[in-house]
C-alpha cells in the first residue's frame, strides 16, 4: 500500500482493519509513521480516533475476541522496530538515489541491474533494491518530465530494473506488483507526452489486465485514473476522459485529498477549454482554485488560477482576467522559472489585445514567443506566433505575418515534431505568403494544434477550409517522424 499523504488524519476504519489483523507488514509501518507525527503532535482529529478505536477494542476484548486484540498488541510492540527499520531505509535509499543521479543512463542501468548483491544496509532490503528508492526514482521522473521527456524515461527504466529485484517475500507480492503497476502507468504517460499514443495505448490494455489480477489501493486506483484520462483526452475521446476524470474525483473526495481533486478538476478544465467550452473551462478551474491552498499547494493552485483567466479570455472578458492577474502576481513572482514566465507573458499579451492596448499586447506576445525558443518549446513558441499573427491581421499589418511564418516551420523540424504538424505550418506558412490568411483560419489552426499535438494521425485537411475541416486520417505508415 503506497504511504498515505502525511497531512491526513487518522480514521477509525484504517484502525480498524489493523485491529483485524488483515494489513501487511509494510502497511502496519506506514500507518505507524503517520499516527506517531499526529500523535506526537497531539492532534484532536486523530487522537479522537484513537479514543473510538480503543472502545470498540475493548468491545471485542469482552466478547472474547481476544485473537483480535493480540494481533493488534503485537503490531503496537513493533512499532518502535519497524520505525527504525523504515528510517534506516529511507536514509540508504536516498543515499543510493544521489548515486545514481550522478551517473550516465547507462551507468546507473548497470549498477542497479548487476547480479551480485551488495552490502545490506540493516535489517530491511539490499542495496539499490528498496522500495523507497523506487518511489524516488518516479518522483525524479515527473519532475523531469517537465523539461525532458527523454530523461523521464531513462529514470522510469532505471525504477522499473530497480522493482523487479525488490525482495518480494520481505515487502510482500501484491505490494511490489503494485509498484510495478505504477511504473508502468508512469510510463505510458511518458510515451503519451512523447507522441507514441499507440504505443501508451499498448501499455494501458497491458495494465487493465494486471490491475485484474492486483488491483490498486485507493489512493492509487484515482491516479491511475487520472492518468488514463490524459491519454484518453490526447486521443479526443473526451467523453472517456471525462469518465475517469469523475471516478478519479469522487474517489479523491472520499479520501479527502483535497491535491487530488485540484488536479482532477484542473484536467477537467483543460478537456472543456480543448472542445471550445470555455465558460464551463472557467467553472472549473475556479473550483479548483478556491479548492487548492495558495500556502499548500502553490503552483498547483498558480495553474489553476492561470487556467481561469486564460479561459475568461477566450470567453471574452479580459477584464476580469486582469483583475485576476493583478490579484495573484505575487504568485507568479513565487515561481520565477522561465516555464511560468513565458505563461504570464502570453496570458498577458492575449489579455492587453482583448483590452485594446495593442502596443502592450505585441510586446508580452513576442517575449512569449522568445522566451519559448530559448527553452527549445517550438509548439509553444508556434501557438504564441499565431496569436501574434491574428494580432497582427487585425492590426492591418499582414506583412508583418510573413517573417514569424517563415520560421515556425524550420523550428518544427529541427525538433522531429511528427509531419502532420509540420504540414498545418506549411499552410499558415502559405497563406502568410500570399497574404491570403484570415482570422478564421488562425484560429482553426490554432486549435488543431492544440488536439493534435500527441497524435500524428490528426491531420489538418487545407483542401475543405471552407469547412473547417480538421479530421482524423488512417494511422501513419512506417514513414512516420519520430515524436518529441
Amino acid at each position: 500500500m503506497p504511504d498515505p499523504p502525511p497531512h491526513r488524519h487518522l480514521t477509525v476504519h484504517e484502525l480498524l482493519r489493523l485491529l483485524g489483523g488483515s494489513w501487511s507488514l509494510r502497511e502496519v509501518e506506514a500507518l505507524a509513521r503517520r499516527a506517531l507525527a499526529h500523535l506526537r503532535d497531539h492532534c484532536p482529529e486523530c487522537d479522537a480516533a484513537y479514543r473510538a478505536f480503543e472502545q470498540i477494542r475493548d468491545r471485542r476484548r469482552r466478547r472474547g475476541r481476544a485473537r483480535y486484540a493480540a494481533a493488534f498488541e503485537s503490531a503496537e510492540r513493533r512499532i518502535p522496530e519497524l520505525v527504525r527499520c523504515h528510517q534506516a531505509e529511507v536514509e540508504a535509499a536516498e543515499e543510493d538515489l544521489r548515486i545514481l543521479l550522478e551517473l550516465r543512463h547507462e551507468q546507473a542501468l548497470a549498477l542497479v541491474t548487476e547480479k551480485r548483491r551488495r552490502q545490506v544496509h540493516g535489517p530491511r532490503g539490499w542495496r539499490m533494491r528498496s522500495p523507497h528508492l523506487v518511489r524516488r526514482l518516479l518522483e525524479e521522473a515527473r519532475i523531469a518530465l517537465r523539461r525532458s521527456p527523454s530523461e523521464a524515461a531513462e529514470r522510469l527504466e532505471q525504477a522499473e530494473a530497480i522493482v523487479q529485484r525488490v525482495p518480494r517475500p520481505v515487502y510482500g507480492e501484491a505490494f511490489v506488483e503494485r509498484l510495478a503497476t505504477r511504473a508502468l502507468a508512469d510510463r505510458a504517460n511518458v510515451l503519451r507526452v512523447m507522441g507514441e499514443l499507440q504505443g501508451a495505448d499498448a501499455l494501458w490494455r497491458l495494465l487493465h489486465e494486471r490491475l485484474q489480477s492486483w488491483p490498486a489501493d485507493e489512493d492509487e486506483e484515482a491516479a491511475l485514473w487520472s492518468l488514463e484520462a490524459s491519454l484518453r483526452q490526447d486521443q479526443r475521446r473526451f467523453g472517456e476522459a471525462t469518465r475517469l476524470l469523475g471516478q478519479a474525483e469522487r474517489r479523491y473526495r472520499r479520501l479527502e485529498d483535497t491535491e487530488g481533486i485540484g488536479k482532477t478538476l484542473i484536467k477537467r478544465g483543460n478537456a472543456a477549454d480543448l472542445q471550445g467550452r470555455s465558460r464551463d473551462a472557467a467553472a472549473l478551474y475556479r473550483r479548483a482554485a478556491e479548492l487548492l491552498s495558495p500556502a499548500a499547494s502553490p503552483r498547483l493552485h498558480l495553474f489553476a488560477q492561470h487556467g481561469l483567466a486564460l479561459a475568461l479570455c477566450d470567453a471574452g472578458e479580459p477584464a476580469a482576467a486582469a483583475a485576476l492577474v493583478e490579484q495573484h502576481r505575487p504568485l507568479y513572482e513565487q515561481h520565477p522559472d522561465a516555464q511560468v514566465q513565458c505563461l504570464l507573458a502570453h496570458l498577458e499579451g492575449r489579455i492587453a489585445w482583448g483590452l485594446g492596448d495593442h502596443a502592450k499586447a505585441e510586446q508580452r506576445l513576442l517575449q512569449a514567443r522568445n522566451g519559448y525558443l530559448v527553452q527549445g518549446q517550438g509548439f509553444n513558441a508556434a501557438l504564441v506566433t499565431l496569436d501574434l499573427a491574428a494580432h497582427y491581421l487585425e492590426r492591418g499589418r499582414p506583412r508583418e505575418v510573413k517573417p514569424l511564418a517563415e520560421q515556425m516551420v524550420p523550428i518544427f523540424r529541427a525538433q522531429d515534431v511528427h509531419r502532420e504538424l509540420i504540414a498545418a505550418l506549411t499552410v499558415f506558412q502559405q497563406a502568410a505568403r500570399t497574404e491570403t490568411l484570415t482570422a478564421e483560419l488562425l484560429a482553426r489552426l490554432r486549435r488543431y494544434l492544440l488536439l493534435a499535438r500527441n497524435d500524428s494521425r490528426f491531420r489538418f485537411d487545407d483542401s475543405e477550409l471552407a469547412e473547417g475541416a480538421a479530421v482524423p486520417a488512417a494511422p501513419p505508415g512506417p514513414r512516420r517522424l519520430r515524436s518529441r
